[in-house]
């Protein structure tokens, strides 16, 4: 599921990706923080990092692309909309929040 990237997105993107780096801030908590607050940009990085294993294990499940696609997409949308109320605490908790929500996704 590709994010449509403009140029002004592109540089909002490794702005971010640098004061993650600069700040020798863990990055995956940084962008749930910040996506937490509504940065579209730092959603992305998280869709980045993570959106691979998710897919992955969606395919696993269903053996079909298109379908892993639609879950994968379905529980990235699902992920925005609960961030605001998610606390991080480690990677490990966000990566279990977020494989439960496409558990959910996959039992629907």
């Amino acid at each position: 599921m590709p994010f449509y990237v403009g140029t002004h997105h592109k540089r909002r993107f490794v702005g971010v990706l640098a004061r993650i780096i600069m700040n020798k801030i863990p990055a995956l908590k940084n962008a749930v923080l910040e996506a937490s607050r509504g940065s579209h940009t730092a959603f992305r990085v998280i869709f980045e990092s993570e959106g691979d294993k998710v897919f992955r294990y969606f395919l696993a499940h269903t053996g079909d692309r298109e379908a892993a696609l639609d879950l994968l997409q379905e529980t990235f949308i699902d992920l925005w909309k609960a961030l605001p109320r998610f606390h991080f605490r480690s990677n490990e908790e966000f990566c279990g929040f977020l494989f439960t929500i496409g558990r959910r996704k996959l039992a629907q």
